[in-house]
């Protein structure tokens, strides 16, 4: 699951109120960040990443070092860059292995194979 801005807010929401379903979530540049209480399932990883340059960083961090006091495993990249789609490039480029590949999102449920309108955007998004 992943998101930037306001999607990576919501990308954070749904891991905090779905965390079965999820082996990993990805919240970019978390916009206006979700109040969760503690999920009692066991939480997916979780990646954060904001630029230093954007008012959500200070977001995106505060989100990042709650899941790190429940035991998440996570990681937060604060880059030199702005709320753009470089920033986030970047990020998606960057996330660390253990966030990404196949071991990483086995949930136990087998996934709906993806649409051609989810792999056009996605093959836009990652160029």
């Amino acid at each position: 699951m992943t998101g930037y801005s306001n999607g990576g807010a919501f990308s954070a929401a749904v891991a905090f109120q779905k965390p079965k379903f999820f082996g990993v979530a990805i919240p970019l540049s978390l916009g206006i960040p979700p109040a969760p209480e503690r999920p009692s399932s066991p939480m997916p990883r979780m990646y954060f990443a904001a630029g230093s340059l954007e008012s959500f960083s200070a977001s995106t961090t505060q989100v990042y070092e709650l899941v790190r006091s429940w035991g998440v495993e996570s990681s937060l990249d604060i880059y030199v860059a702005g709320h753009d789609p470089a920033m986030w490039s970047l990020a998606f480029g960057n996330v660390p292995s253990g966030f990404a590949g196949p071991a990483a999102f086995d949930t136990g449920i087998t996934p709906m194979p993806p649409s051609n309108l989810a792999m056009k955007w996605l093959a836009c998004a990652l160029t």
